[in-house]
C-alpha cells in the first residue's frame, strides 16, 4: 500500500471519529436539553408570538428535541379568534435555529412547522368560506402583487414555512354528528409582522366523496396560482358564491388565479377559468319546471380582478345548442350583475325549457337576445321564433315575438302567431311570482279560429267560426276575466248555424258571459242582445227583426221541420241554461206551423224548451181571416208539435177554412165570411178542430147562419142542426 493511500485512510478514520463524536455530542446535548424545560419553554414562546400576531389561542402540553434543529410539539390545540372551532394537532414538527436555541432567544428561532395529522372540527359549510383567503400572497395591509414573498414584506422580515401532512377537516351538524370529512395536505409560507400567507400548494379530497381541489403556485410567482377542481357542480359553485341559479352535474375546472392583499382581506387581480359540466341541470327556482337540463356545459372566462369576461359559454342537449358571451361585474349590494349576448338553435320546447309548458308553449324554436341583471334575478330577453308547435296548447304553424323570461314571470310583446289563414298578435305577461299565477294578455285576431280561441281560454264550447277583433285577459289563474270587442262570422255551435255574423262587446268571468251592444245577422234578419248568461241565471234582452225561424238555423235551430218563416220579436231571456224562458211580444212576421199559416203575428208569447204559450196573439191565417190565439204548442222543437189553441176568428173565408182542413168537396159547394170560435188541437201537421161560426153571405143581405161542426182525422163531422143550416145556406 502506498504512503498516500495510508495517509488518506488515516485521515478518513479521524474524520469519521470526529463526525461520530459530533453527532454523539449533539445527541447528548439534545437529550440533555430534553431533560430541561427548554423545549416546552421554546414551544410556548413560539405559541405566544403567534397568539400576539394572529389572535389565535394556542395550547402546547408537551415538546422535545429530536435533534438540535428539530423540535416536536405534542398535544397542541389551536382556536381561531371569536370562533368555536378547534384544531387538534397530535404532533407538530418544528425546524429551529440551534444557535438561537442554545443562546435562549425564541424570536426567530423557528423557521419551519410541519403539522402531522391535524384535525379541525367546524360547523357544516363554514370552513369553505375561508378557501378564498388561502391564496392571499401579499403582506398584511399591502395590496400590490409581487410584494408577497417573505423577503419583501418589510417589518421584522420574519418568515415561517408551514406544511400540513394528512390533515382532516370535519364538518359537523349542530347536534355534533359529522356530516362531511376532508383530507388536507399542503404547504404555505407565513411572512411579515402580519403573518400574510403565501400558499405554495393545497390539496383537498372529500372522504368517501368525489370532490377534489388542488391549488399550487404558478411558475414560482408568489401571487399566481394554478387550480384544478372536480366533483358535483352543486357543491363546488357555492364555494365561489355562484349559488343564485343552481347548476348540477359533474364538473371539471382548471385555470389560473392572481391575487393580492392579506389573508384576512384577499383581492383577485386576475383569473382564467376553463370549466366543463356534464349531464346536469340549470335551475333558478324551486319548482320542477324551473330548470333546464343539458348534456354538456362549457365555460371559458377571464377576469382583470373586477370584471369577468365570459369569452365562451356553450350548452348542448341533443340538437339544441345555446351560446353566450359577455361580462359580469360587481353590482349594488355586493351582488354580481351580468350582461351576456345569447343565441340558441334547435330548441325543442318544452323539453329544453320546461318552464314554458306553464302556458302551453311547444315546438321547434330559435332565440337571439341577452341575459341581464343580478345573478339572483336574471332576465332572458330577446326574439323567439317558433315553428310547428303550440301556444296555450293550441296549434301554431309559425310564431315570432319579443319575450322576457325571469324568475318573476314571462312577458311577450308583438308576438305574431299564424295558423292557416288565422293571424294573432299577443302582448302581455304571465306572472308566476304570485300565487296563483297572474295573467294580463291582450290578443288581436284577424280571421282567427273561434274554436281554437275558446279552447286556449279553457272554454268547453263546441263552436266554430272566424273572429276579428281584440280580446283581453286579466286576473289570477282559475279566475281570469276575458273581455273583448270582436266580430265573428260563419259561427256554428254544436253543428248548428246560429247566425252569419255578429259583433259587439263581451266579457267572461266566473262562468258568466256578459254581452253589451251585440248585433247579430242571419239572412235578412238582425238581432240585438244585451245582458248576462250564467249556468244558474239568464238575464238577456232580445230584439229580433225579420229573424229566420226554420229547422237547423238560428237560436230556435232545433225547431221541427214543419215550423218555418220569420219573425220580429222583443223580450227577455230568463231562467237557467237548463230551463230557459223567453218572454215578450211578437211584432210581426210570417210563420207556418205545419199546414197552418200565421202571418203578421202580434201579441204576447212565452217560450220554454217544452212549450210555446200564446196570450192574445193575433195572426192572419187560413181563409184570409184574422185569428186571435190563446193556448199552447207543446213539443214545438220535435217533429210532431201538438196544438191546443182557442182561436177567435174574424172575417175568414169559410171555403178557405174547409180547404185547410182537407175538405175540398164541401168547399166547392158553400162559401162565405165567418166569424166565431175555433178550437184546434192535436198534431200540427193534421190537427183536429171544432168550429162554432157565424156564416154570412158575401153581400151581407141575409142573416148569418150559425155553423157548428168539427174536423176529425181529416173528415168533416156535422151535427143535425149544422146539416140543416148548410141545406138552408145552399
Amino acid at each position: 500500500m502506498s504512503e498516500t493511500m495510508r495517509t488518506f485512510r488515516k485521515n478518513w478514520r479521524k474524520a469519521a471519529l470526529w463526525l461520530a463524536g459530533g453527532v454523539l455530542a449533539l445527541a447528548v446535548l439534545a437529550a440533555g436539553l430534553n431533560l430541561t424545560g427548554a423545549p416546552l419553554g421554546l414551544a410556548r414562546g413560539v405559541a405566544r408570538a403567534i397568539e400576539e400576531q394572529s389572535g389565535w389561542r394556542i395550547d402546547v402540553r408537551g415538546a422535545h428535541f429530536s435533534g438540535l434543529s428539530h423540535l416536536r410539539l405534542t398535544e397542541v390545540t389551536a382556536r381561531p379568534p371569536g370562533a368555536g372551532a378547534e384544531i387538534r394537532l397530535p404532533a407538530v414538527d418544528v425546524a429551529v435555529d440551534p444557535w438561537k436555541v442554545l443562546t435562549g432567544r425564541t424570536e426567530g428561532a423557528v423557521h419551519a412547522v410541519r403539522l402531522v395529522r391535524p384535525r379541525l372540527v367546524v360547523e357544516e359549510g363554514t370552513w369553505r368560506l375561508a378557501l378564498a383567503a388561502l391564496p392571499a400572497g401579499a403582506a398584511a395591509g399591502r395590496g400590490e402583487a409581487g410584494t408577497s414573498r417573505p423577503e419583501q414584506t418589510g417589518g421584522s422580515g420574519r418568515s415561517l414555512r408551514v406544511e400540513v401532512v394528512d390533515g382532516t377537516v370535519e364538518e359537523a351538524a349542530p347536534g355534533g354528528s359529522t356530516v362531511r370529512a376532508w383530507r388536507v395536505d399542503g404547504r404555505a409560507e407565513l411572512a411579515g409582522d402580519g403573518w400574510s400567507i403565501a400558499g405554495e400548494e393545497l390539496r383537498l379530497r372529500q372522504v368517501g366523496g368525489t370532490v377534489e381541489l388542488t391549488l399550487r403556485r404558478s411558475g414560482g410567482r408568489a401571487s399566481a396560482y394554478e387550480f384544478e377542481a372536480k366533483g358535483p357542480a352543486e357543491f363546488l359553485l357555492p364555494l365561489v358564491g355562484l349559488d343564485a341559479w343552481q347548476v348540477t352535474g359533474s364538473l371539471v375546472a382548471r385555470g389560473e388565479l392572481e391575487v393580492s392583499g392579506s389573508a384576512a382581506s384577499p383581492a383577485l387581480r386576475g383569473a382564467r377559468i376553463e370549466a366543463e359540466v356534464r349531464d346536469g341541470t340549470l335551475a333558478w327556482g324551486e319548482r320542477s319546471d324551473d330548470q333546464a337540463a343539458f348534456e354538456r356545459l362549457v365555460l371559458e372566462a377571464e377576469s382583470d380582478g373586477r370584471v369577468w369576461r365570459i369569452t365562451s359559454l356553450a350548452l348542448q342537449r341533443g340538437a339544441a345548442a345555446v351560446r353566450a358571451g359577455g361580462e359580469m361585474a360587481p353590482g349594488p349590494g355586493g351582488s354580481w350583475e351580468a350582461q351576456l349576448a345569447v343565441s340558441a338553435e334547435g330548441l325543442d320546447l318544452p323539453r329544453d325549457l320546461p318552464v314554458v309548458q306553464r302556458f302551453g308553449l311547444s315546438g321547434r324554436g330559435r332565440f337571439s337576445g341577452t341575459v341581464s341583471g343580478s345573478l339572483d334575478s336574471l332576465v332572458l330577453s330577446g326574439t323567439l321564433s317558433l315553428e310547428n308547435g303550440t301556444v296555450w296548447h293550441r296549434p301554431v304553424a309559425r310564431g315570432q315575438g319579443s319575450i322576457a323570461l325571469s324568475r318573476e314571470g314571462f312577458r311577450f310583446d308583438e308576438a305574431v302567431l299564424e295558423q292557416g289563414t288565422a293571424r294573432y298578435v299577443l302582448d302581455g305577461e304571465v306572472r308566476w311570482d304570485r300565487t296563483p299565477y297572474h295573467l294580463a294578455i291582450e290578443l288581436r285576431a284577424a280571421r282567427g279560429s273561434l274554436s281554437e280561441l275558446l279552447k286556449a281560454f279553457s272554454l268547453d264550447v263546441d263552436a266554430v267560426g272566424e273572429v276579428d277583433g281584440r280580446l283581453h285577459l286579466d286576473g289570477p289563474a282559475g279566475a281570469v276575466r276575458l273581455e273583448g270587442d270582436a266580430a265573428v262570422r260563419g259561427v256554428r255551435i254544436g253543428g248548428v248555424r246560429y247566425f252569419d255574423r255578429a259583433e259587439g262587446r263581451f266579457s267572461w268571468q266566473d262562468g258568466a258571459l256578459a254581452l253589451a251592444g251585440v248585433r247579430a245577422e242571419l239572412g235578412e234578419g238582425t238581432a240585438a242582445l244585451d245582458g248576462v248568461l250564467r249556468a244558474d241565471r239568464l238575464d238577456l234582452s232580445v230584439a229580433l227583426d225579420r229573424w229566420p225561424v226554420e229547422a237547423g238555423s238560428g237560436p230556435l235551430a232545433s225547431l221541427a221541420s214543419g215550423v218555418s218563416g220569420w219573425v220580429s220579436y222583443a223580450g227577455r231571456l230568463e231562467g237557467t241554461q237548463d230551463e230557459p224562458r223567453l218572454s215578450g211580444q211578437f211584432l210581426g212576421g210570417q210563420l207556418a206551423l205545419g199546414r197552418l199559416p200565421a202571418a203578421a203575428p202580434v201579441g204576447a208569447a212565452v217560450l220554454t224548451p217544452e212549450i210555446l204559450e200564446l196570450n192574445g196573439v193575433s195572426v192572419t191565417s187560413v181563409g184570409g181571416g184574422r185569428y186571435t190565439l190563446n193556448g199552447t204548442v207543446t213539443g214545438w222543437r220535435t217533429e210532431s208539435p201538438r196544438l191546443d189553441l182557442d182561436i177567435r176568428v174574424e172575417e175568414a173565408s169559410f171555403s178557405g177554412l174547409l180547404r185547410e182542413g182537407g175538405l175540398t168537396w164541401p168547399a166547392l159547394l158553400i162559401d162565405g165570411t165567418v166569424d166565431g170560435q175555433l178550437k184546434v188541437y192535436g198534431d200540427a201537421h193534421r190537427p183536429d178542430a171544432t168550429f162554432d161560426l157565424a156564416l154570412g153571405d158575401d153581400l151581407g143581405v141575409g142573416e148569418p147562419i150559425r155553423l157548428q161542426f168539427g174536423i176529425e182525422g181529416g173528415r168533416l163531422k156535422l151535427s143535425r142542426s149544422a146539416l140543416l143550416s148548410l141545406m138552408r145556406a145552399g
